[in-house]
Formats: structure tokens, sequence, C-alpha cells
């Protein structure tokens, strides 16, 4: 699913979570402000006519109904209306001396403005819960290479990030957890699509993520949608890369070319 559409479902499913148990007043065009979803039409669109084309409803109004029940009586860990109001583009805070000594240990190359960006997004999608338009000066596929970050983000990459992410909620004295997903159990008798993230090795998805050359061809391996793919990443803290790895694909591909040359550079023997 592209990005734009795969935003729009998301928000047009948290429109309809607020339905059930509701006044009868509250209606999808009245529920989606609430949360700040003001694409209403399009919202809806992407869930009952894109993604549901053709296919049962049930198991998803089943789903959200659930959800909506279970977060009356549980609440959630993380308050995303506050977090989205104290965190924008320009508020979040990366401390890029901390991201230069990461780099500089493996010697990874730290890449220009564009990569800067890319982590900012990132670092606000943690925070938020939401994927958000591409910033000022951003290129024309930053979208897709938000998507490809996601999935191609090296281990050490992802922790520090995620570091970054408490640094952010601790200086504004908010005590919740980076990401939360709500309990596999607060969801019963409806069919998952695919495998469910319970039934999946994370050795063993390392190993398959190691291999493939597209977040397409680990969807394909595990009967799981793309997007999938890129939220386990995100929870899981995981990617296409290995903690193994001396850089991530997702980083400058000149980078091993500039490595060899330091190297030559500096043999003992030219040194």
């Amino acid at each position: 699913m592209a990005a734009g559409r795969l935003v729009g479902a998301r928000r047009g499913c948290s429109s309809f979570v607020l339905l059930p148990g509701g006044p009868p007043q509250l209606n999808f065009e009245r529920a989606g402000p609430l949360l700040g979803n003001h694409e209403i039409n399009t919202d809806r669109d992407s869930i009952e006519r894109r993604l549901y084309l053709d296919h049962d409803l049930t198991p998803l109004a089943s789903t959200l109904a659930q959800l909506a029940h279970a977060l009356d009586e549980y609440g959630s860990p993380i308050d995303y209306a506050r977090r989205r109001e104290t965190f924008t583009s320009t508020s979040i805070t990366l401390d890029l001396v901390a991201y230069a000594r990461l780099c500089a240990q493996p010697g990874w190359n730290p890449g220009q403005q564009h990569r800067v960006l890319l982590m900012r997004a990132y670092l606000l999608m943690l925070m938020t819960g939401e994927i958000h338009p591409p910033p000022d000066g951003a290129s024309y596929r930053f979208a897709w290479h938000c998507s490809e970050f996601r999935f191609r983000a090296p281990h050490a990459l992802r922790l520090f990030l995620r570091q970054q992410a408490e640094v952010n909620l601790s200086r504004h004295k908010i005590i919740e957890p980076v990401t939360w997903e709500p309990p596999e159990a607060w969801v019963t008798e409806v069919r998952w699509p695919g495998v469910s993230p319970a039934d999946i090795v994370d050795d063993e998805l390392r190993d398959l993520l190691a291999t493939v050359g597209t977040v397409h061809e680990a969807a394909d391996a595990l009967g799981l949608a793309a997007e999938h793919i890129r939220l386990y990443c995100d929870l899981m803290e995981t990617g296409a890369t290995t903690p193994s790895d001396v850089i991530g694909k997702h980083l400058n591909a000149e980078t091993r070319g500039t490595s060899k040359i330091r190297e030559g550079t500096l043999a003992p023997e030219r040194l």
C-alpha cells in the first residue's frame, strides 16, 4: 500500500475505534476531528474501497469494536494527544554529536542533510505514532525513503533513535514507554492476515531479513504485507541489516568504497 493510502487507513481506523459504545450522534464525520483527522472522505475510502475492496469487512469491524471496548476498560499507557501537541518536526531534538560518535565506531558515513531529515522523521513517527508529511526541503521521494529507512535501518541506529526518543520524553517530564501496542489478547476470534507476530521467531526473521533484497520479498516469504514487516521492524528494533554488518544498505552505497580507499591510505607500509 502506498504511504499516502497507509496514513489514510490508519487515521480512518483510529476514527472508527471511537464509534463503538459512543453516543448515537457520534458518527464517523464527528469522530475524525476529535483525533485531528480532517480527511474524512479520503480516510474512509482508504479502508472501505482501497484496503477492503471485495473483502469481508466483518473481521475489521470486530477488531475495531474489541479494541474500543478494551481501551475504555484498560486505557493506554501513552497520551498520544499530548505527544502530538508537544512534539513536532521542529520541536523534537536529535543529538547530532552523539550520532557522529555512533557512526565513527563502525566507520559509517554519517551522510548529509537528507539523512538527518530521515532520522528526524523516523524519530517523530516513534514519538507520535503516526507518519507525517515530508518536511520543507525534502526530496520528492522522501516518503519512499522513509519507508525504506524503517525496513533497512541497522539495529544500532534503531537503538540510538529510541534513546533519542527517551531523551525527548524525559526533557518534557513525560514518563511513558516510547512505543506501545495493545496486547494480542484484547482481540479474539478474529483471523489475522498472514502470520501472527507471536509465531515469528526473532532469530529466524533476522536471518531472513539479512538475505532478502526488498521488504516485499520478506513479506512474501512470511505471508505478510509489506507494512506488517515495517511495523515489526519498528517494534522489535530489527531490520534488513544485522548488527554484524559494517554499514546498512540504506546508508550511502559509496561508504564501502570510501572505507577501502581509507584502508589503502592508512596501510602501515604507506603510513
